[in-house]
């Protein structure tokens, strides 16, 4: 996109990208406001789960696209696709890192005062988002890394938890401040192409979506409160539980580096739609949606079942062994700095 062919279809382009990390964000706002209480057995089990899940899921898309010849498959291709901890989806794999982190952050932020965490929270937030926010139109700055997303991120949702900073009858005011970060998000977009066609810069269109990153402080306002809008609606449904069990086998599914390239650039091209998207980018998202969905539907109610069995039966045992190992390493570790397994 530059500023020679910059027209709305290119610009309807910018937007649509413009929320997707807004959502990791949230999802990583949940994680704080649900395991800051504790990291029970359960969700212990949750989580041998979706290591499984993730192993499965590489292997059997890598089978797929070498046996079907989907897309060339080059050494490194597979190499990274059958090792999905170290070049996997980046949101699971760190989200997996900082949860076996939680029982030492945990106790360390029930620890704080209010006052001490929320000044805390703040300090980081100008120094994660507020000041990175302004220098975005110049160079995109990520700072900390996605570990640092997640505990930015992580703390707001325990924040949000342990304080009970929302209120039910203010539903209307968060979802209010919400919607005018998503305008704020879509304006800043014509506003920097507009810039861009006039001065005939691309130094500009290029920058036409720089306020959707992680650390965008409209992105993370904005993620923040549409939060808090749905901690105020008391309601349950069925179709919307079962939709969501399958929300994070859906983003492994269609994120997998092998996968990602074959529904995007192999079937129906997404190139091939610049000039008009509006129909395709919509009916293809939903369709993606749609099967990677149904897919991760019948895992579950098939091998899902035998492994969620497993891990009940063996749990403890499982533990044990991670336990073992970490407590191995620690001692080694000890041992090499003249210390002994005791001390």
């Amino acid at each position: 996109i530059s500023y020679e062919n910059i027209g709305m279809a290119r610009v309807f382009i910018q937007m649509l990208s413009m929320f997707g990390r807004m959502a990791c964000t949230i999802f990583a706002l949940m994680t704080g406001y649900f395991l800051i209480d504790a990291f029970d057995k359960r969700r212990g089990k949750k989580l041998v789960y979706l290591v499984i899940m993730l192993t499965i899921y590489s292997v059997v898309i890598w089978i797929t696209v070498y046996g079907f010849k989907l897309i060339p498959l080059s050494f490194i291709k597979t190499i990274k696709a059958l090792n999905p901890f170290l070049w996997g989806n980046w949101y699971v794999i760190n989200y997996i890192l900082f949860v076996l982190c939680l029982p030492f952050i945990n106790p360390w932020i029930k620890g704080m005062k209010r006052q001490e965490l929320r000044k805390f929270i703040l300090v980081l937030i100008i120094v994660w988002s507020v000041i990175p926010t302004l220098t975005m139109p110049i160079a995109t700055v990520s700072s900390f890394g996605p570990i640092g997303f997640f505990f930015v991120a992580y703390l707001v949702g325990a924040y949000i938890k342990l304080h009970h900073v929302y209120r039910n009858d203010r539903g209307g005011v968060y979802l209010g401040i919400a919607i005018s970060m998503l305008v704020i998000m879509l304006l800043s977009v014509l506003l920097f192409d507009m810039v861009g066609y006039i001065l005939k810069k691309d130094f500009f269109i290029v920058r036409a979506t720089c306020f959707k990153e992680y650390n965008s402080i409209f992105a993370l306002v904005g993620a923040v409160f549409i939060f808090l809008y749905s901690l105020t609606l008391h309601y349950e449904n069925m179709f919307v539980n079962r939709v969501a069990e399958s929300m994070v086998g859906v983003y492994i599914i269609h994120d997998n580096e092998l996968f990602r390239e074959y529904i995007w650039r192999v079937v129906s091209p997404n190139i091939k739609f610049v000039d008009f998207p509006y129909v395709h980018a919509i009916a293809k998202i939903l369709l993606v949606f749609i099967v990677c969905l149904l897919i991760d539907i019948i895992f579950n109610e098939t091998l899902g079942k035998v492994i969620k069995r497993y891990i009940d039966k063996n749990y403890d045992r499982i533990k044990v062994k991670i336990t073992d190992k970490m407590s191995c390493c620690i001692d080694e570790k000890n041992n090499g700095g003249n210390y002994t397994s005791k001390e």
